[in-house]
């Protein structure tokens, strides 16, 4: 007759602890060699030195940045795109990221070591353009987008031409000189057709800013742009010598800056006044006191 007594092995408490021996040499924790199990069910990857949940993506985040910012037609802007892993995650994404403008496809770009990627574009329109970087994600990062970057591309501006002139070359020094400098605009920055009349033919109001003058590296001054297109500083400091003077036109939203070509002007000693000392002024007094007496003193014994 079979016994009635029970397995002490089948005791719950029993088999708990039995459990509590043998799991944890079930359990393989290896963070260094490639597609060995961790805790948790995940593995370390050799490719990107990270560690990855088996059968699943890490998430990553794609930031997107622009060089220039509001840009020109035409101007070149780089932009960037950075995918990094989330979370407790560790590694670098790799694989392909897509710029896009909306809808449209502006180019690929792979990501390097870093999870950087740029790409160079000077095919925006004028306007208002939403930018965004899809990263495509890898084996082991999963896809990702960008926040969306709002780009201003403003139109092309407008070329324009410093000329600088002097009111006196050479001068005295100490003398005072009048440096105008002026703007010649043009109606593309291809320097296609010569505005000469202000205001005639220019796709944008008249041009603003300031003119700064300088005598070599130095700043001589800063003048604010005339409606008339001229800017003019008045000096009398400069030394006696040769001065490389040049107008720089600051630019504007609409217009390019530009500098003017070297002025070179010539400042001499000049002509010096003679000055009199005290004594020699009461010299020159006695002098010609002595002078008049004699000559006082002829007349008398003439008449």
């Amino acid at each position: 007759m079979r016994s009635s007594r029970p397995n002490p092995l089948t005791s719950p408490l029993i088999r708990a602890f039995l459990l509590g021996l043998v799991l944890p040499a079930a359990v393989v924790e290896s963070a260094g060699e490639p597609g060995t199990p961790t805790k948790g069910g995940s593995y370390f990857d050799s490719s990107t030195g990270g560690e990855h949940l088996s059968g699943q993506q890490t998430g990553t985040s794609t930031t997107l940045t622009s060089s220039i910012n509001p840009s020109s037609f035409n101007q070149s802007t780089t932009l960037t795109a950075t995918v990094v892993a989330v979370g407790q995650a560790f590694g670098t994404p790799s694989g392909p990221v897509t710029f896009m403008d909306g809808a449209t496809t502006l180019g690929t770009g792979a990501l390097d070591g870093s999870g950087v990627t740029t790409l160079a574009t000077s095919s925006l329109t004028v306007g208002s353009h939403t930018l965004t970087a899809v990263y495509g994600g890898d084996t082991n990062f999963a896809t990702s987008t960008s926040a969306p970057l709002t780009q201003i591309v403003n139109a092309e501006k407008q070329a324009t031409v410093t000329t600088c002139n002097s009111s006196s070359n050479p001068s005295w020094r100490s003398a005072t000189i009048r440096f105008t400098g002026h703007l010649i605009l043009y109606q593309s920055a291809t320097r296609g057709s010569k505005i000469d009349s202000a205001g005639v033919g220019l796709d944008y109001a008249l041009p603003t800013g300031t003119m700064t003058f300088y005598d070599g590296a130095t700043p001589l001054g800063t003048e604010t742009l005339s409606p008339l297109l001229e800017a003019t500083l008045t000096i009398s400091s400069l030394a006696v010598g040769s001065h490389a003077i040049t107008a720089d036109y600051s630019g504007d939203s609409n217009y390019s800056g530009s500098t003017s070509d070297v002025l070179t002007q010539i400042v001499t000693p000049g002509e010096e006044v003679p000055t009199l000392s005290t004594w020699g002024l009461v010299a020159l007094v006695g002098a010609l006191g002595a002078a008049g007496a004699f000559l006082l003193g002829r007349g008398l014994l003439a008449g």
